[in-house]
């Protein structure tokens, strides 16, 4: 995040100021998922929202994980439509 390193684990949170340039890798062995949330959202309100799927009301626990790989082609489209910008 803005040119510094971080390494979360799970459980961990991390805060990431309105406007810093970030990105996200998974480094570990397994599959990994992350709770995104954004306050006051803006523009990734609209982004997450297009892309994922809503947890039920009163859910506390994470769904399973898909079986399905992710649609990366729509992610890079959702992106590109909100100016989004996701450099390799």
């Amino acid at each position: 995040m803005d040119g510094e390193e971080r390494i979360a684990r799970s459980g961990d949170v991390v805060a990431i100021p309105n406007g810093a340039v970030h990105a996200l890798k998974n480094i570990g062995e397994s599959s990994g998922r992350m709770f995104v949330f954004n306050v006051p959202g803006r523009i990734h309100a609209a982004f997450f929202s297009s892309l994922g799927e809503p947890m039920p009301v009163g859910t506390s626990e994470f769904p399973p994980p898909s079986d399905s790989p992710p649609d990366i082609p729509r992610l890079i489209e959702e992106a590109r439509r909100l100016a989004v910008t996701i450099h390799p």
